[in-house]
């Protein structure tokens, strides 16, 4: 039992949505709170951990080679575009670290277009729980580059799928048929053979990336 006055302080209090809002800030605190946490302990076991480079590196090219295809394809100069993705905001044609390569800022640019650089599921899924967490914006920058580092080795291979996606497609049609077809068009069909078939975080289904 309360007063009338107690009764319909309530009642306006509660008209008024404020508990409503609580709950929607309670709910979207704890929300922002495991997203970064998670975040953070995966930066911890992954990019942070000298130990997982080399089980991605050879990881990748085992997968790679489960799909009959050679790891090694074109693998040097794929490192080195890859590579040139941690340089991105000082790159310029024809340069690269002060050192001279063929890769241009149009190839770098229709390479990203395509889906094929920096795409790597761990630093991708590291890098949105960083975004959706607490200052997303600038604790997903601060950490950008250890993510980009990580990235390298999957998108070197990436690359190399990529290629022999593009070899696949010329082997599979008739001369006549693989004629019609323009550079982009084979470069588009490579690319979404790639993404489909080597592993990629956008191709995951949001509710497992939610998990």
């Amino acid at each position: 039992y309360v007063t009338k006055e107690m009764n319909r302080a309530i009642n306006q209090l509660a008209g008024t949505g404020l508990f409503d809002e609580s709950n929607f800030w309670t709910q979207n605190f704890i929300t922002q709170l495991i997203s970064t946490t998670t975040a953070a302990s995966k930066i911890a076991v992954v990019p942070l951990s000298i130990a997982a480079y080399p089980t991605q590196l050879f990881g990748n090219m085992f997968m790679v080679a489960s799909m009959g295809m050679n790891p090694f394809k074109n693998y040097g100069k794929n490192f080195m575009i890859a590579i040139s993705d941690l340089n991105s905001k000082n790159f310029r044609e024809g340069k690269f670290f002060g050192f001279k390569t063929k890769l241009t800022l149009s190839e770098m640019k229709r390479l990203k277009e395509l889906d094929l650089i920096d795409k790597g599921v761990s630093a991708s899924d590291i890098r949105e729980g960083l975004n959706k967490g607490f200052l997303g914006k600038f604790t997903g920058k601060l950490f950008e580059p250890l993510q980009k580092i990580y990235n390298v080795f999957d998108t070197a291979q990436r690359l190399s799928v990529f290629d022999s996606y593009k070899e696949v497609v010329r082997k599979g049609l008739s001369p006549e048929d693989y004629a019609k077809l323009s550079k982009e068009q084979i470069e588009e069909i490579a690319a979404e053979l790639t993404n489909s078939t080597y592993q990629n975080y956008g191709r995951i289904n949001p509710a497992l990336r939610y998990l």
